[in-house]
């Protein structure tokens, strides 16, 4: 019991109402109604304090709610982004990655459509050229004794080249031409056919092929910068190639 009703029991008990008149006659008289008066006053009061201290705590209590909630969210959205950069950075399958790119493969067709246009410049005959497309190229090549009728329309000419298969072409198409002993014979890939080797030893002692290359391993594909090189190099011995 609180201290503020303590003074109502006291008015009650200085009241000490008789044992007669009962009770509810008391009640009805005037200290009797002065101190119920006093009590509900009382009663009222405390309740108008516990609304107001309800309204404001629910007052409250909605913005922090709306708060808390909102913090949450930032938080999480937060993390997310972080994990989302970590990942992309963390793997080479993100937007950001950076990755080499592939080497361009040189097909038997491919090789011997760049390599006609060099070999009418360096022959003798007179022959012109019976199209530009790679088709036709090859045709002429199968005419001219350059490559096979089934090299032409086998996997050889839809396959990727290696270096050994492009030296042998190389050397059909320019041997005869190419200063053979201009410089000295370097060791060539024990793992290429007697062929290849052959072919591999001529580029290198005519200098077509250079040892600060690096290694001509006969099985490895031929990439279109190695092609061009060569070819580059055959020009410049053959001077077909303008000061």
């Amino acid at each position: 019991m609180s201290r503020q009703e303590d003074p109502f029991l006291t008015d009650i008990a200085d009241a000490k109402p008789p044992l007669w008149p009962p009770a509810d006659e008391w009640a009805d008289g005037e200290r009797g109604r002065r101190v119920l008066e006093r009590v509900l006053a009382a009663d009222q009061a405390a309740g108008r304090r516990t609304s107001t201290r309800y309204r404001r705590a629910g007052w409250f209590t909605g913005p922090r709610l709306v708060f808390a909630v909102g913090g949450l969210v930032v938080v999480v959205l937060a993390v997310t982004l972080a994990l989302i950069v970590a990942s992309q950075m963390g793997h080479p399958g993100a937007v950001t990655q950076t990755t080499r790119p592939s080497v361009e493969e040189v097909t038997g067709a491919t090789a011997v459509a760049d390599l006609m246009p060099v070999y009418r410049a360096s022959s003798h005959n007179d022959f012109a050229s019976t199209g530009t497309g790679v088709a036709a190229q090859v045709d002429q090549a199968v005419a001219l004794g350059l490559v096979s009728r089934e090299e032409a329309s086998g996997t050889w000419a839809s396959s990727a080249l290696t270096q050994g298969q492009y030296a042998l072409l190389l050397v059909k198409a320019f041997g005869d031409l190419l200063p053979q002993g201009s410089f000295p014979a370097q060791p060539v890939d024990p793992k290429a056919t007697p062929a290849e080797r052959q072919a591999i030893s001529a580029l290198v002692t005519s200098g077509i092929v250079s040892p600060g290359d690096g290694k001509f391993a006969a099985g490895q594909v031929l990439s279109t910068e190695i092609e061009d090189l060569l070819l580059s190099r055959i020009q410049q011995t053959l001077n077909l190639v303008d000061d």
